[in-house]
Protein backbone atom coordinates (compact mmCIF):
# COMPACT_ATOMS: atom_id res chain seq x y z
CA UNK A 1 0.00 0.00 0.00
CA UNK A 2 1.25 3.71 -0.75
CA UNK A 3 0.56 6.11 2.34
CA UNK A 4 -2.13 9.06 1.86
CA UNK A 5 -0.71 12.46 2.14
CA UNK A 6 -1.04 12.10 5.83
CA UNK A 7 1.27 9.14 6.13
CA UNK A 8 -1.56 6.54 6.70
CA UNK A 9 -2.26 3.00 4.46
CA UNK A 10 -5.03 0.60 5.02
CA UNK A 11 -4.13 -2.59 3.61
CA UNK A 12 -6.96 -5.27 3.45
CA UNK A 13 -6.24 -8.98 3.19
CA UNK A 14 -8.26 -11.73 1.48
CA UNK A 15 -7.70 -14.29 4.36
CA UNK A 16 -7.61 -13.83 8.40
CA UNK A 17 -4.26 -15.01 9.86
CA UNK A 18 -0.26 -13.99 10.43
CA UNK A 19 1.15 -11.63 7.85
CA UNK A 20 4.47 -9.57 8.43
CA UNK A 21 4.25 -6.17 7.48
CA UNK A 22 7.28 -3.76 6.68
CA UNK A 23 7.53 -0.19 5.93
CA UNK A 24 9.99 1.28 3.77
CA UNK A 25 10.62 4.94 2.93
CA UNK A 26 13.55 5.71 0.26
CA UNK A 27 16.59 7.59 2.11
CA UNK A 28 15.33 6.59 4.70
CA UNK A 29 15.90 3.10 7.58
CA UNK A 30 13.48 0.36 6.48
CA UNK A 31 11.12 -0.30 10.10
CA UNK A 32 11.78 -3.63 11.66
CA UNK A 33 9.47 -6.44 10.65
CA UNK A 34 5.88 -6.53 12.83
CA UNK A 35 3.84 -9.77 12.73
CA UNK A 36 0.25 -8.95 12.77
CA UNK A 37 -2.74 -11.39 12.94
CA UNK A 38 -5.95 -10.96 10.75
CA UNK A 39 -9.39 -11.62 11.36
CA UNK A 40 -12.78 -12.42 9.52
CA UNK A 41 -14.99 -9.58 9.81
CA UNK A 42 -17.75 -10.24 12.24
CA UNK A 43 -21.53 -10.44 11.25
CA UNK A 44 -22.74 -6.75 11.09
CA UNK A 45 -18.95 -5.08 10.59
CA UNK A 46 -19.20 -2.57 7.95
CA UNK A 47 -17.72 -3.05 4.54
CA UNK A 48 -14.00 -2.35 4.34
CA UNK A 49 -13.06 1.30 2.35
CA UNK A 50 -12.41 1.08 -0.95
CA UNK A 51 -9.03 1.21 -2.28
CA UNK A 52 -7.63 4.52 -2.76
CA UNK A 53 -6.67 4.98 -5.90
CA UNK A 54 -3.49 7.46 -6.12
CA UNK A 55 -4.22 10.58 -8.41
CA UNK A 56 -1.56 11.59 -11.75
CA UNK A 57 1.86 11.94 -10.51
CA UNK A 58 2.31 15.34 -10.79
CA UNK A 59 5.65 15.66 -8.87
CA UNK A 60 9.26 15.34 -10.49
CA UNK A 61 11.61 13.35 -8.21
CA UNK A 62 14.58 15.44 -7.22
CA UNK A 63 18.21 14.25 -8.41
CA UNK A 64 21.26 15.31 -6.09
CA UNK A 65 24.82 15.62 -6.40
CA UNK A 66 26.95 13.49 -3.93
CA UNK A 67 28.44 15.77 -1.00
CA UNK A 68 31.81 15.69 -2.70
CA UNK A 69 30.60 18.13 -5.64
CA UNK A 70 29.11 20.88 -4.05
CA UNK A 71 28.71 24.20 -5.56
CA UNK A 72 31.55 26.66 -5.65
CA UNK A 73 34.20 23.75 -5.19
CA UNK A 74 37.78 24.61 -5.93
CA UNK A 75 39.58 21.72 -7.36
CA UNK A 76 43.21 21.80 -8.25
CA UNK A 77 44.06 19.63 -11.22
CA UNK A 78 45.23 16.62 -9.18
CA UNK A 79 42.15 16.67 -7.32
CA UNK A 80 39.90 17.11 -9.97
CA UNK A 81 36.64 15.36 -10.03
CA UNK A 82 36.64 11.77 -12.97
CA UNK A 83 33.67 10.10 -11.49
CA UNK A 84 30.41 12.11 -11.07
CA UNK A 85 27.52 10.54 -8.93
CA UNK A 86 24.48 10.92 -6.86
CA UNK A 87 21.18 10.15 -5.80
CA UNK A 88 17.33 10.43 -6.66
CA UNK A 89 14.72 10.38 -4.57
CA UNK A 90 12.17 8.05 -4.94
CA UNK A 91 9.01 8.68 -7.23
CA UNK A 92 5.49 7.01 -6.94
CA UNK A 93 5.16 6.51 -10.99
CA UNK A 94 9.22 5.20 -11.06
CA UNK A 95 12.22 6.80 -12.37
CA UNK A 96 12.51 6.88 -16.35
CA UNK A 97 15.68 8.04 -16.85
CA UNK A 98 18.78 10.21 -15.19
CA UNK A 99 20.57 12.87 -17.57
CA UNK A 100 23.83 14.45 -16.85
CA UNK A 101 25.18 17.65 -18.65
CA UNK A 102 28.87 19.07 -18.57
CA UNK A 103 29.71 22.66 -19.63
CA UNK A 104 33.46 24.09 -19.26
CA UNK A 105 34.37 27.48 -19.97
CA UNK A 106 37.47 28.64 -20.50
CA UNK A 107 38.96 32.05 -22.19
CA UNK A 108 35.71 32.85 -22.88
CA UNK A 109 34.51 29.72 -25.07
CA UNK A 110 32.67 27.20 -24.22
CA UNK A 111 32.58 23.29 -24.62
CA UNK A 112 30.05 20.36 -23.39
CA UNK A 113 30.62 16.81 -23.02
CA UNK A 114 29.25 14.22 -25.05
CA UNK A 115 28.93 10.83 -24.37
CA UNK A 116 29.13 9.52 -27.83
CA UNK A 117 32.66 10.28 -28.24
CA UNK A 118 33.86 10.84 -24.74
CA UNK A 119 35.02 14.39 -25.66
CA UNK A 120 34.53 18.07 -24.89
CA UNK A 121 32.91 19.29 -28.44
CA UNK A 122 32.75 23.35 -28.78
CA UNK A 123 29.51 24.80 -27.65
CA UNK A 124 27.03 27.47 -27.32
CA UNK A 125 28.04 29.67 -23.88
CA UNK A 126 24.83 29.19 -21.83
CA UNK A 127 23.91 25.93 -23.94
CA UNK A 128 22.95 22.53 -22.14
CA UNK A 129 23.34 19.16 -23.41
CA UNK A 130 21.77 16.32 -21.52
CA UNK A 131 22.82 12.55 -22.30
CA UNK A 132 21.40 9.66 -20.68
CA UNK A 133 23.56 7.61 -18.23
CA UNK A 134 20.65 5.41 -16.78
CA UNK A 135 17.50 4.62 -14.68
CA UNK A 136 18.82 4.11 -11.50
CA UNK A 137 18.31 6.49 -8.22
CA UNK A 138 21.93 5.67 -7.46
CA UNK A 139 24.06 7.07 -10.20
CA UNK A 140 27.24 7.25 -11.28
CA UNK A 141 29.23 8.47 -14.19
CA UNK A 142 33.30 7.90 -14.75
CA UNK A 143 34.46 10.34 -17.15
CA UNK A 144 37.61 8.85 -19.45
CA UNK A 145 40.12 11.07 -17.47
CA UNK A 146 39.76 13.87 -14.61
CA UNK A 147 38.56 17.32 -15.85
CA UNK A 148 40.88 19.72 -17.52
CA UNK A 149 41.36 23.65 -15.97
CA UNK A 150 38.16 25.66 -16.37
CA UNK A 151 34.63 26.26 -15.02
CA UNK A 152 32.34 24.08 -15.09
CA UNK A 153 28.54 23.44 -14.90
CA UNK A 154 27.36 20.29 -13.85
CA UNK A 155 23.38 19.20 -14.53
CA UNK A 156 21.53 16.10 -13.74
CA UNK A 157 18.32 15.66 -14.72
CA UNK A 158 15.85 13.18 -13.18
CA UNK A 159 12.53 11.75 -15.75
CA UNK A 160 10.09 9.98 -14.13
CA UNK A 161 7.69 7.18 -16.23
CA UNK A 162 4.77 10.28 -15.79
CA UNK A 163 7.17 12.49 -17.70
CA UNK A 164 7.95 14.73 -14.73
CA UNK A 165 11.37 16.09 -14.74
CA UNK A 166 13.77 18.51 -12.15
CA UNK A 167 17.52 19.68 -13.10
CA UNK A 168 20.09 20.32 -10.10
CA UNK A 169 23.33 21.75 -10.83
CA UNK A 170 26.20 22.82 -9.83
CA UNK A 171 29.32 25.17 -10.82
CA UNK A 172 33.11 24.07 -9.87
CA UNK A 173 35.82 25.08 -11.15
CA UNK A 174 39.53 23.29 -11.65
CA UNK A 175 42.43 25.56 -11.38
Amino acid sequence: ATTGADGTATVTFRTPGTVVVKATKAGSVTSAAERVTVTAPEPGDPPPPPPVQPGPDTVAPTAAFSPALRDGKVFSRRNAPRELSGTVSADPSGLRSVRLSILRRRGGKCWTFRDTTERFKRHKCGGKWYFRIGDRADWSYLLPRKLPKGRYTIGVMAVDKAFNESRTTVGIRVR
